[in-house]
């Protein structure tokens, strides 16, 4: 059998550790296996693989890149040769017929319209956000023979949004990735430290709600404890993102933000180590690291009030509605006076082993041969 790994659509964050996991599991598989990228695709982070073929597409351009996805790649030989493709994340690839496609879905964006995250953007943007959600659930169901999702809250949406059959959509829940796997137990942070650190692992997507921190601390300004809240980008790349949205206070950021710029393995294993508590306060995810990463870590959370966070957690939390300033200050009050809620699915399996959901994977494949 020839199985094509097709990571077209991934150029970083979580999508990238996911991937990377997993590729070593496949790589000791007794078939043929080829890794398929494009030059955006960080191939520094890529392990040692042995049997595995790479191929790297020689373009950057998001745009070619989706002229490939939905045309040119029914034409590619590596394509129309391949018995399975089988898509990390994205839309997934235009196949023969005779070839199997399998498609894994991490867009929360296709199946929340009612999220507050359409409310606030733009006109504008808010069309065109629109437009490649629309895009992207046409060609999901078109590209896909199976589609696999990592939690039964994206399931059902995922069901009932793009109008497919349940037996069509799967449960696979994500790997735990190379961070994660260096977790150890240990007890929660003694909440008497005066040095509170809060890790907020995040890129600048409108969805992540950064700039609501932001907000918060513009309006409050003072706490019941000193803190400092670590985010995962560069002060340019904040200060750049903020000027098309606010006036700028820089004492803000210098008050209460620290920027420590993208973090990989073991430099973000390190920040784990050294934090208190980990922030998400997305209004849209499917299973994120920060979730997963948050229990092998064994750190409590600030989510936002959504479905996919209250499924997701597994350690004690605070919960906030982010678009709420007071509820934001309410929050962090509430972790830094110790009263903390317990998760209502603390012993549900969250994330695998990447071995584990490489296996389940091929044997869904052979099952459905």
């Amino acid at each position: 059998m020839k199985l094509v790994l097709d990571a077209t659509s991934i150029s970083s964050g979580g999508g990238v550790q996911q991937c990377i996991s997993q590729l070593e599991a496949f790589d000791n598989q007794d078939k043929e296996v080829v890794f398929l990228c494009t030059q955006n695709f960080p191939l520094f982070l890529l392990p040692s693989l042995r049997f595995m073929e790479v191929r790297v597409l020689p373009f950057r351009n998001r745009f070619l890149i989706f002229i490939f996805q939905i045309w040119l790649s029914r034409y590619y030989k590596l394509i129309s040769d391949a018995d399975v493709v089988y898509t990390f994340f994205g839309i997934g690839l235009r196949t023969r017929k005779n070839t199997k496609a399998i498609v894994n879905i991490a867009y929360p964006i296709i199946c929340y319209y009612e999220s507050a995250f359409w409310y606030y953007l733009g006109f504008r943007k808010r069309l065109l956000t629109y437009f490649k959600s629309y895009t992207r659930s046409f060609f999901i169901k078109l590209h896909s023979d199976t589609i696999l999702c990592e939690s039964e809250v994206m399931r059902d949406r995922l069901i009932d949004t793009l109008g497919v059959r349940a037996e069509m959509v799967h449960i696979l829940p994500p790997a735990l990735n190379l961070v994660a796997s260096q977790g150890s137990s240990r007890s929660l942070p003694d909440r008497s430290l005066t040095d509170l650190k809060f890790l907020y692992p995040t890129g600048l997507d409108p969805h992540k709600n950064v700039v609501r921190l932001y907000d918060l601390f513009r309006r409050y300004s003072s706490f019941s404890k000193p803190f400092k809240v670590y985010i995962t980008c560069t002060r340019s790349e904040f200060l750049t993102y903020l000027r098309k949205l606010r006036p700028i206070d820089k004492s803000i950021l210098d008050s209460y933000f620290v920027f420590c710029g993208k973090l990989f393995g073991d430099d973000l294993v390190d920040m784990y180590r050294r934090v208190n508590c980990v922030i998400n306060v997305s209004d849209l995810e499917s299973v994120s690291n920060n979730f997963i990463e948050s229990k092998s870590f064994e750190l409590p959370m600030l989510i936002s009030a959504r479905d996919f966070s209250l499924s997701c957690v597994r350690t004690p939390f605070v919960i906030c509605e982010p678009h709420c300033t007071a509820s934001l200050k309410d929050a962090f009050e509430s972790f830094l006076a110790g009263y903390l809620l317990e998760p209502r699915c603390s012993d549900k399996l969250l994330a695998i082993s990447p071995h584990d959901r490489v296996s389940r994977l091929l044997g869904l494949i052979s099952s459905d041969k």
